[in-house]
């Protein structure tokens, strides 16, 4: 397995990006998962023309409520 970076979690962040992902993509997912997107979105800024950066959000939604 490779690890390129471990980031610390942002509470508010993570709340606005899984609200967000609720809201406009119909994904509810909890706020680790919004994290992880807001994080990967980030990290995409950084990347040159044609490289891609991949970001799983496997989550139910079964325990959210919005």
């Amino acid at each position: 397995m490779l690890i390129d970076d471990i980031i610390a979690a942002n509470v508010p962040e993570s709340e606005r990006m899984a609200a967000w992902l609720a809201r406009e993509e119909w994904l509810c997912v909890g706020t680790s998962l919004g994290r992880q997107l807001h994080e990967a979105l980030k990290v995409a800024t950084t990347r040159r023309s044609g490289e891609r950066v991949v970001t799983i959000l496997c989550d139910t939604g079964e325990r959210y409520h919005f």
